[in-house]
């Protein structure tokens, strides 16, 4: 049966197994940024991650590079993690994620980290851990792209409009496309057996999602 749906999956979840690596704790927000430069990209021999900042005054779409996160399409201009304005920062790439939350007190924010990789697992400090994974589909399509500069414009022809970088995304850019969220959701069994999801994290973005994947 053909998919009514050309631009959608024709199964949008599926289900694995997969070996993975969870570290958590707490620290000061440039710290913890240090880390995850470590992380994702000094030991993986990675250039660049992508970023999903959350602050007060709103939403970005970015690149991770050098313990800076930027937007390619501004040269020289950096987006700054506020430790007072902070409320979660995700970098990823496709095959580990570092996720960093504030926690509010009454003496000032707590950040919060989660690493979660799935890269040179060795047998001994892995957990064969089950998952979910899943495509969201974002809001409007591509009005807008530069091939110089990268910026992808989002627009549903009313409502919001967003840019994001064309280095997020895996597959090639075109006026029109949708733009799908890979995420992987990943379960855990309490003493009864019932199951629950406990994490999630992005894998990448993608212009169109193919029958089957």
């Amino acid at each position: 049966m053909n998919n009514p749906h050309p631009h959608m999956p024709s199964s949008p979840y599926q289900l694995g197994s997969m070996s993975t690596i969870v570290q958590t704790g707490t620290g000061e927000l440039s710290t913890l940024l240090e880390k995850a430069e470590e992380k994702l990209l000094l030991e993986s021999l990675t250039t660049s991650a992508g970023a999903m900042l959350i602050q007060d005054e709103g939403i970005y779409l970015c690149l991770f590079q050098k313990n800076q996160l930027y937007l390619p399409w501004q040269p020289g201009k950096t987006l700054c993690p506020n430790s007072q304005h902070l409320h979660s920062l995700r970098l990823f790439t496709p095959e580990q994620e570092f996720y960093i939350w504030a926690q509010r007190t009454g003496s000032g924010n707590v950040f919060h980290y989660r690493w979660r990789t799935e890269m040179d697992i060795k047998p001994n400090k892995a957990r064969l851990t089950d998952y979910v994974d899943a495509r969201q589909l974002l809001w409007g399509k591509v009005e807008y792209y530069d091939p110089k500069t990268g910026r992808v414009e989002m627009y549903a022809g009313r409502g919001i409009r967003f840019s994001l970088p064309a280095q997020l995304i895996k597959s090639q850019v075109k006026r029109g496309s949708p733009i799908w969220l890979h995420t992987r959701n990943y379960i855990a069994y309490n003493e009864l057996g019932q199951a629950g999801y406990v994490d999630c994290r992005f894998i990448q973005f993608a212009a169109e999602v193919t029958n089957g994947g």
